[in-house]
């Protein structure tokens, strides 16, 4: 009797084992597919993340961008390039066109198209032409000034005027021009420190651009002297002052006082 005993607590044993057997290795495949669930899902957030969101694109540095070392498009005569301002790059293109002639004039009136992102925000004008044929349209120089990191001037040319050419600089806030144009330099003018002029005064590569305000040399016709000028640009309004005089106006060329 005690041995069918000991057989049915044998058995008994057996079948608890069995099961507890089953129970552990449900237990543990929960466990592991629960694991991979969560480590599934922790991979789609992060591709759906990476998906979404974009790499940002590197801004742009420096503040003085020289139209002589950009490429110049001989198919439309455009120059372009990237430049950044108010956090963002901007794409600017600056092209030359011929203007339409107008009946008696004489001449050929030629300007500069200023582009902002692909918009067209202002027509500069860029000097006439007294016979066309003689001219060839292969390039131009000039500066682009970003001003406190928020706004921008651009400085064109007058591209055919013989000898010393003329420059003027215009400033812009977002897409709108605003002001009038400032005169860098005149054309056919030479401004000098001294009677012999060992030191011209107003060459375009004279001018300063400090990131905040241009300086540039001029004529005080007031104090009928040789001046030094500075601009600065809040986006709504220029400012210009004389910050130094010569007391001369030693020079030769065209004068404007």
């Amino acid at each position: 009797m005690e041995e069918i005993n000991d057989k049915k607590s044998n058995k008994g044993l057996i079948v608890l084992a069995v099961v507890l057997a089953i129970l552990l290795l449900a237990a543990l495949g929960y466990i592991g597919y629960d694991l991979y669930r969560e480590n599934n899902e922790a991979k789609q957030v992060d591709a759906s993340t990476n998906q979404e969101t974009p790499k940002t694109e590197e801004l742009v540095e420096g503040n003085i961008f020289d139209l002589k070392e950009v490429e110049f498009n001989k198919d439309d005569l455009s120059k372009q390039l990237k430049v950044a301002f108010n956090g963002k790059n901007h794409d600017i293109k600056i092209k030359l066109v011929k203007k339409n002639e107008e009946e008696g004039e004489g001449y050929t009136k030629f300007s500069f198209e200023v582009y902002l992102d692909n918009n067209l925000i202002d027509t500069i004008s860029a000097g006439n032409v007294d016979q066309l044929d003689s001219v060839e349209l292969d390039d131009f120089d000039g500066f682009i000034y970003i001003i406190d990191s928020k706004y921008f001037a651009i400085v064109t040319p007058e591209i055919f005027m013989t000898g010393s050419k003329g420059y003027d600089m215009d400033f812009y806030n977002e897409n709108s021009k605003v002001g009038d144009s400032i005169n860098l330099k005149h054309a056919a003018q030479t401004l000098c420190r001294d009677e012999d002029c060992a030191e011209i005064l107003n060459e375009i590569e004279n001018v300063e651009f400090d990131g905040h305000s241009v300086r540039y040399w001029g004529q005080d016709c007031d104090s009928k002297s040789n001046a030094k000028y500075e601009v600065t640009f809040d986006g709504e309004k220029i400012n210009s002052e004389i910050i130094e005089k010569t007391g001369t106006m030693y020079g030769g060329g065209a004068s404007y006082c």
